[in-house]
């Protein structure tokens, strides 16, 4: 039956996306804006793909909830509407500050922790054990988890398929778990949610004919964040590092913007830049690599493949050592030096220098 589902819910999904795609071309309001620090799309494009990943998930778990009496898809549903709607309004109106996002992404975040009980209860570490036996700390917790990723997504969503691609990358990993343990409400939600997903990515990558928009990265961060969660509630076996290892990329991604941002730039963290390892990506080693010139369009999808590849070496460790938490703990720590020897690599320029000489030398061979 999930299976089933799964497919219909994908061709909900790409159905609803083309539909956008064409309604823009008559709507003003729902096209992106070509003008902005972190903006590379040389046209327009209807930003709200995020709609059609919603709605089509909305049916699919609506369909289960029904076939198995099962409230908690309708708790999660509920607990993330206020963050995809504004989300959403925002697509739109463009008309919310990053403040009153961020405020609402824990609203939702504590919706949850209430209706579905996606408190933080095990982190591997005794003295943060120890620390959330309350359940006051408990629920802080995993609320600036929850808000923390939902955010994490929307910050890596900038380059056509590389939020969408790695989503489905991450739900993937989730969804093995819970298969794994047997677990059928988690799996279910990965499951749609990524079928969801592929459908708009089939209208998103390459070429970028629509984007997923602040409601769409808000509602897959999301659902990442409290589905992983609850794996670890649910199924004592799976440690609670493994959603840790399998998110790193756009959590430590995050972090690490704020820091450049607050610390090293000296301006507010919510100020928007170009400087994200996507961004460095694009501008320094794609063109290296693929030996593209300026083509923009070929730049753009080139370089979502790099940060696939990224997160899948955070994700195969994670799901070999999923009950493991030392060893969860040791990759988490390989991935950020991994991640600031890179950054760092690009910066300095280090990383088009070497690959030049690597590609020399073969030529020369």
């Amino acid at each position: 039956m999930l299976t089933k589902l799964a497919i219909i819910v994908f061709f909900i999904s790409g159905t609803l996306c083309f539909c956008i795609i064409v309604l823009s071309r008559r709507s003003r309001t729902l096209l992106d804006q070509i003008i902005g620090i972190q903006k590379i799309h040389h046209k327009s494009v209807a930003r709200v793909g995020g709609i059609g990943i919603f709605i089509a998930f909305v049916l699919g778990i609506g369909v289960l909830s029904i076939r198995f009496n099962n409230f908690g898809y309708v708790y999660l549903l509920i607990s993330s509407l206020p963050i995809v709607l504004i989300g959403f309004y925002e697509d739109i109106k463009k008309k919310v500050g990053p403040i009153c996002r961020l405020n609402i992404s824990f609203l939702s975040a504590l919706v949850a922790v209430i209706l579905l009980g996606a408190s933080i209860e095990r982190t591997g570490i005794t003295v943060l054990d120890f620390l959330i036996q309350s359940k006051i700390i408990s629920a802080i917790f995993a609320c600036i988890a929850i808000a923390g990723v939902t955010n994490a997504i929307n910050i890596i969503d900038g380059m056509n398929g590389l939020s969408s691609g790695t989503s489905i990358v991450l739900l993937a990993a989730v969804g093995y778990v819970a298969f794994k343990f047997q677990d059928f409400f988690i799996l279910s939600i990965a499951v749609l949610a990524a079928a969801a997903i592929l459908g708009f990515f089939f209208w998103n990558y390459p070429y970028g004919r629509i984007f997923l928009g602040d409601g769409g990265a808000y509602f897959i961060g999301f659902v990442l964040a409290v589905s992983s969660i609850l794996l670890v509630n649910r199924n004592n076996q799976v440690s609670p590092w493994f959603p840790i290892l399998i998110l790193i990329y756009p959590v430590f991604e995050t972090l690490f913007t704020i820091y450049r941002r607050k610390y090293l730039k000296k301006r507010s963290p919510i100020y928007p830049d170009n400087l994200h390892l996507h961004s460095l990506f694009y501008r320094r080693v794609v063109p290296v690599i693929f030996n593209n010139g300026h083509n923009v369009v070929s730049q753009n999808a080139m370089t979502s493949p790099l940060i696939w590849g990224l997160s899948v070496i955070s994700v195969v460790p994670a799901v070999i050592f999923v009950s493991n938490t030392f060893a969860l703990i040791l990759f988490t720590i390989l991935f950020v030096l991994l991640y600031i020897f890179l950054y760092k690599s690009i910066v300095c320029f280090k990383i088009g220098h070497l690959i030049k000489r690597t590609v020399n030398s073969k030529s020369a061979t």
